[in-house]
């Protein structure tokens, strides 16, 4: 069902109250900002079991084995068809427990628990109840409905999706230094998506331009060839922190070239390329907030498996840590570029509610280019993956998600990318570092590469 109640950031699964009844008729799960919001009836919450069990309906309806897909993909106990009828509302508008309107109050339990019973003011439209699709989709272990096409289950992060002031990526952000976005060969052309002629920037037919950094598409695999963002240290106000996800499909491609939320379910992770605290930043709340929200495109996300998207904290902290202890102290600026490296051998991905399937991508790169604090440039690039370390005498079990320091010319040969300069500026291929390790490569070369284990062994 619709409303037209107003709604921020964090209330989903708030309840919809009929000002007329006092009675919760849903439960509000999603917002497409200025168009509409959505919520689950109370009829449909009464058709599941485990739900009618908690809850005080009135009036009956028979249960459903519906359900039972989306809680077995939580690893929760599937019930099969129900024994028994369960109540749900009556009439044409779903209902539930009473909810008298009254002054603002609290009362506390012995067990701890505080109530607060506050004075709403709600206006709700409902039809006759109808059965939706079914549930395809899990949140946490709460089970949720597919929100209509273009909305997504958390609505806290905003984005104005009308683009044309995007400044995006900015090669002459670190002042004395140019850094270009990195060059494609002639075969990658054919698999980068065309942004629409009336959107571009600069001339360039593949940058998707955002606030703080753009992205070039491989569209074959859905995902960013690579994601180049300019970075300020120095202008960083408190935004608060995210109170929930909401990601967009960027109309300036097909949506056939980028991913979407029916990719993504339980166990996998929507992570970001560019991290959202490198562009948040700017002279005000404002700017910055809004830049924050701009990661969040699926332009800017590959899929990752959840122990390895989330437990990536020393990949995460690369960045940081080269800003703040090797960045010039007056002017802490940095560029980061950074992608997945693309193998015939990634693995299929396809899940029962896609009609397409995609290769994963098992390893990601990146490279920082920064002024140091004697006025020198210095670039220097990483790959994230065991692939390469995990057989060296004495590495270490515990660290199964760790970085690799690698010569940004190896880089270039492992991307097909054309960084220019930054071969030139690059610290770390002028050799000598305690640490450096010479590996072989599938074409039978060789590659120079140290593993970081901490910020103090990076070579910059």
């Amino acid at each position: 069902m619709t409303h037209d109640a107003s709604t921020l950031g964090g209330n989903s699964g708030s309840a919809i109250i009929d000002v007329d009844s006092g009675e919760v008729v849903a439960l509000h799960f999603a917002g497409e900002y200025l168009k509409a919001n959505y919520a689950v009836p109370m009829y449909e919450l009464a058709r599941d079991s485990r739900v009618a069990s908690k809850l005080n309906f009135d009036g009956t309806v028979a249960a459903t084995s519906d359900f039972d897909p989306a809680w077995r993909s939580l690893g929760a106990e599937a019930t099969g068809a129900p024994a028994q009828s369960r109540p749900t509302p009556q009439a044409s508008a779903p209902s539930a427990p009473s909810v008298p309107l009254q002054s603002p109050q609290t009362t506390a339990a012995d067990d701890g628990e505080t109530t607060w019973i506050v004075p709403l003011r709600v206006t709700v439209s409902v039809g006759t109840p109808s059965r939706p699709g079914p549930i395809v989709r899990s949140v946490g272990a709460v089970a949720d409905q597919t929100a209509p096409a273009g909305v997504e289950a958390e609505e806290a992060v905003v984005v104005n999706q009308d683009y044309s002031d995007r400044p995006g990526y900015d090669p002459n952000f670190l002042d004395s230094l140019n850094v270009p976005l990195p060059t494609i060969n002639s075969a990658m052309e054919q698999d980068t998506a065309t942004v629409q002629p009336d959107a571009r920037k600069n001339g360039d037919p593949f940058e998707l331009a955002y606030y703080h950094y753009s992205v070039y598409m491989n569209k074959r695999r859905r995902t960013a060839r690579f994601s180049a963002a300019n970075v300020d240290g120095d202008h960083r106000p408190q935004i608060g922190k995210r109170q929930g996800d909401r990601w967009y499909q960027d109309t300036r491609i097909q949506k056939t070239e980028q991913l979407g939320q029916d990719a993504f379910e339980h166990g996998i992770d929507r992570g970001h390329l560019t991290r959202r605290e490198d562009t948040a930043w700017g002279d005000d709340v404002d700017s910055a907030t809004a830049a924050n929200n701009d990661t969040f495109h699926f332009t800017n996300c590959s899929l990752q498996a959840s122990p390895f998207n989330r437990g990536k904290d020393r990949w995460q902290g690369l960045e940081q840590f080269l800003l703040e202890r090797h960045a010039k102290k007056e002017r802490r600026r940095m560029t980061v570029i950074t992608g997945p490296l693309f193998s015939s051998t990634d693995p299929v991905y396809k899940n029962d509610r896609m009609n397409y399937s995609v290769r994963c991508p098992l390893q990601f790169w990146k490279v920082c280019v920064l002024i140091r604090q004697d006025d020198t440039p210095a670039a220097t690039g990483f790959v994230l993956g065991q692939e390469d370390i995990q057989s060296l005498p004495g590495f270490e079990a515990v660290f199964d998600v760790a970085a690799t320091q690698i010569k940004i010319a190896d880089l270039e040969k492992k991307t097909g990318l054309d960084f220019g300069r930054l071969r030139d500026i690059d610290r770390f291929a002028q050799g000598g570092a305690p640490g450096t390790l010479e590996l072989p490569t599938a074409a039978g070369a060789s590659q120079t590469v140290k593993v970081i284990r901490s910020g103090a062994d990076i070579v910059i």
